[in-house]
């Protein structure tokens, strides 16, 4: 356990050197947005542990993990090395995942608020939390597109900067809130599929995780 408890320091120290390694290969390409974007990604790898570490708010190391891994796909490899735009399934690969992570963290904070509620009831919550943050993140991206010049982070532009007109404007924001709800859903199957095939093992096991 103590060594597990260490790599929750250990495995953000090892991406934000590979995001170091990133910003020189990014500064003789002279790319400014991606080099922001390594840093961003330094920034936030670190967000899990220091909350865990000096706040009363105790991630599991799951979460952490699983959470750092996330920021290091997301901001690191698709903004900061524009994997969004080289690797075509890369978006909905994210936010398929995002949903499906998401509604794991509010197994989470139903574990931290000991609360035991219906199995519908808490499918319903995971559901409708992984959704809330999904539509916040879209509310993130439309912020960021008209405060900052040239930013396209919803996809409404092609990389030259052309505007997309009528429906093709929308695709982005809409597959990807279609993308999280998928995702959310496939933890609710799954998590019925271990209840009642399962007796909720995967879970109880979660549930412990979490707990301790």
């Amino acid at each position: 356990m103590k060594k597990l408890k260490q790599l929750e320091w250990i495995l953000p120290f090892v991406l934000c050197l590979i995001c170091v390694a990133g910003i020189f290969a990014l500064i003789e390409l002279d790319r400014t947005h991606g080099i922001f974007a390594c840093v961003v990604a330094i920034v936030l790898l670190w967000v899990p542990y220091l909350i865990t570490r000096y706040t009363p708010i105790k991630i599991p190391t799951t979460l952490q993990f699983l959470a750092v891994v996330h920021i290091f796909l997301g901001i690191f490899l698709g903004s900061g090395l524009e994997f969004f735009y080289m690797v075509s399934f890369w978006d909905v690969f994210l936010h398929t995942w995002s949903g499906f992570l998401f509604s794991l963290v509010a197994i989470w904070v139903l574990v931290a608020l000991k609360e035991k509620p219906s199995l519908i009831a808490t499918i319903l919550f995971a559901v409708a939390l992984s959704s809330m943050v999904g539509m916040v993140w879209e509310i993130y991206e439309f912020s960021v597109d008209s405060i900052v010049k040239d930013s396209n982070m919803q996809k409404f532009m092609t990389e030259d900067l052309v505007p997309f007109v009528g429906r093709g404007a929308l695709g982005d924001t809409m597959e990807d809130m279609i993308c999280n709800f998928v995702g959310s859903i496939v933890f609710a199957i799954a998590y019925l599929v271990d209840h009642y095939f399962n007796k909720s093992r995967i879970i109880i096991a979660i549930e412990e995780d979490f707990s301790n």
